[in-house]
């Protein structure tokens, strides 16, 4: 799912947002003053205002950063939260004992469809799940 491209000043206003918040945690957090992400704050600011054709190029460059940095960082999330989560939660219950699937075959069974416990009337039918 692609995401709507911004207009050139949203973009410039948007960059210059990000280079403010950039100098108030500089200031806040470490009491530096980052002369140069102001600079480019105001530059952004005034260029978006201004002029923003001038960003058109700056936007579509971007644009393709932010899709392939996307990708990568799917990907990167997915493995993350899989490995680190998922992987180790199934260990537990493999290794307590646990077979949520039931999973083990029985030759004597002649199926095995586990019997609907709840009954079937009016009421039951409007709230299925």
């Amino acid at each position: 799912m692609t995401q709507p491209k911004l207009s050139d000043r949203q973009f410039g206003l948007m960059f210059a947002a990000v280079f403010s918040v950039i100098a108030v945690v500089g200031w806040f957090f470490f009491a530096v003053i980052l002369e140069s992400a102001l600079i480019a704050a105001g530059g952004f600011t005034a260029v978006a205002l201004a002029l923003p054709g001038v960003l058109l190029p700056f936007n579509r460059l971007w644009g393709l950063f932010a899709e392939r940095l996307g990708r990568v960082m799917n990907f990167l999330l997915l493995g993350l939260f899989f490995y680190l989560f998922l992987l180790p939660i199934g260990f537990i219950i493999r290794l307590s004992g646990r077979d949520p699937m039931h999973r083990n075959p029985d030759p004597k069974a002649k199926t095995y469809w586990t019997p609907v416990t709840r009954h079937s009337d009016e009421d039951t039918f409007r709230d299925m799940f």
